[in-house]
């Protein structure tokens, strides 16, 4: 976790604490969702609770939902996964 809370709508930055997001980072190019989908639910403790969301056309939402079905089915263990996609078409 980092050492800072930063609400992007209010452009302000407070101390963190344990519930708080991993920062965002924007990159160029496509994202290798499984990657870092997998990465994130890795690291995270059995506790903790785990939002991905992802807005884009058929094929990111296709990856991102296999991609978390195939992690919600380990038997109970680890963390909690919310689903939210929103998908577009050209």
């Amino acid at each position: 976790m980092s050492n800072y809370n930063v609400d992007i709508e209010k452009r302000s930055v407070g101390a963190a604490s344990s519930s708080d997001v991993l920062a965002l980072i924007t990159l160029p190019g496509r994202p290798d969702v499984e990657s870092l989908v997998k990465g994130y639910v890795a690291a995270a403790e059995s506790r903790e609770k785990i939002m991905v969301s992802a807005c884009g056309p058929a094929e990111l939402m296709d990856v991102t939902r296999r991609t978390v079905a195939g992690l919600v089915g380990d038997g109970g263990e680890g963390p909690a996964i919310d689903l939210h996609l929103e998908q577009f078409s050209w």
